[in-house]
């Protein structure tokens, strides 16, 4: 996936007209870091942690990073495109395609980052590939999502089933509005608690050796059901369990191997 994926890529900002990618990698978990291999390149990269200037900064191993790569230079190409490979990153992978300059992107996405709720400050997690979709679906306000969609002429990333989705930017230029904030209410705070909701249902119930569905498949019925759960106002987890696996039913798996 990762050579077709770079191609893909390739393909869309030589038709934009544009060289510069930029790479977000959410390390949490991986037990790996990228640094040392950044630091290599002569000239340097531009590359910045996204936790820089909050209380979360001393957290490198599992800060996001931002790293700014042109297509048009062969070892940086090569090198994205080993990342892109590697399975332990393409989980971990979100792209965008930006003419912006490399530091005023960098404050808007650091911006992002630092949400908030009820006044007190969080990390808004939308570098992880597998909750940026739903960010831009079903939880963030128009207004937030165009912080967002400004800077970039697309995003890119792979869902749960490896595949690749590409989504437009609005490509606005920088305005050097300092008092960017993503502020989020209590309904949008539910709407990301249903996430980890999905992933434990998911967990506990076999996940696709349970149901005819592809991972991106299971994962998109069981937390729409989940929405639908707080919409009815099932606020008890057996409830809510309940709702989604009646929801699922028509494509649950029978024991005896014969699918219904």
């Amino acid at each position: 996936m990762g050579s077709k994926w770079l191609e893909k890529l390739q393909a869309s900002c030589e038709g934009l007209k544009a060289d510069a990618l930029f790479i977000l990698v959410d390390q949490t978990g991986s037990n790996m870091s990228l640094v040392s291999s950044l630091n290599t390149f002569q000239p340097p990269l531009e590359w910045c942690f996204l936790f820089e200037g909050l209380p979360e900064e001393a957290m490198e191993e599992d800060a996001p990073l931002l790293i700014q790569l042109s297509l048009s230079r062969p070892l940086e190409r090569l090198w994205l495109a080993g990342l892109l490979a590697a399975p332990v990153w393409q989980e971990r992978i979100l792209l965008l395609c930006s003419r912006w300059p490399f530091v005023k992107l960098a404050a808007c996405l650091k911006q992002c980052v630092d949400a908030q709720w009820e006044g007190r400050g969080g990390i808004l997690r939308f570098y992880d590939p597998r909750l940026f979709p739903l960010l831009m679906s079903t939880v963030l306000d128009e207004r937030q999502r165009a912080y967002l969609l400004a800077p970039a002429l697309f995003w890119s990333w792979q869902d749960r089933d490896g595949k690749l989705r590409m989504l437009p930017g609005e490509e606005k230029a920088p305005d050097g509005d300092e008092s960017l904030k993503i502020d989020l209410s209590d309904a949008q705070i539910e709407k990301l608690l249903c996430v980890g909701d999905t992933n434990l249902f998911i967990l506990h119930n076999g996940g696709t050796e349970s149901y005819r569905l592809s991972e991106e498949q299971l994962f998109m019925r069981c937390y729409n059901a989940m929405l639908e759960a707080n919409e009815r106002g099932l606020i008890i987890d057996a409830q809510r369990d309940a709702h989604v696996a009646a929801t699922l039913t028509p494509w649950r798996k029978v024991d005896d191997g014969v699918t219904q």
